[in-house]
């Protein structure tokens, strides 16, 4: 089966997302806080939905879209280390499925 085609949001954007909002210092603050791994992850995730996506890169995105018209949209997360020597958990994280294009820039956040 063909896989279908997409769209990559690198690190790069989202490490001058976390730079823009000022979130790094807070961000590990929160890891080295040793709080119970899901409390820490809650307060990551609910940090990182809570800011704004960056104008240029929402426009950059939207306008990626375009390529591939369609209705709707699936969204998923995805890791650097995924699949590697070392590392194979694909499928772990989130998939967002019948994603509207208006909705696409909230869904990467999350």
């Amino acid at each position: 089966m063909a896989v279908p085609p997409g769209i990559v949001v690198t690190t790069l954007v989202f490490d001058d997302f976390l730079s823009k909002n000022n979130l790094v210092k807070t961000l590990q603050s929160l890891i080295n806080n040793k709080e119970d791994f899901y409390t820490t992850s809650h307060k990551i995730r609910t940090l990182i939905e809570n800011q704004m996506f960056i104008g240029k890169y929402q426009k950059e995105l939207l306008e990626k879209l375009q390529l591939f018209p369609s209705d709707f949209y699936a969204v998923r997360s995805s890791a650097t280390a995924e699949d590697g020597s070392e590392n194979s958990f694909a499928g772990q994280l989130d998939t967002f499925l019948n994603i509207t294009p208006d909705n696409i820039p909230d869904m990467v956040k999350q």
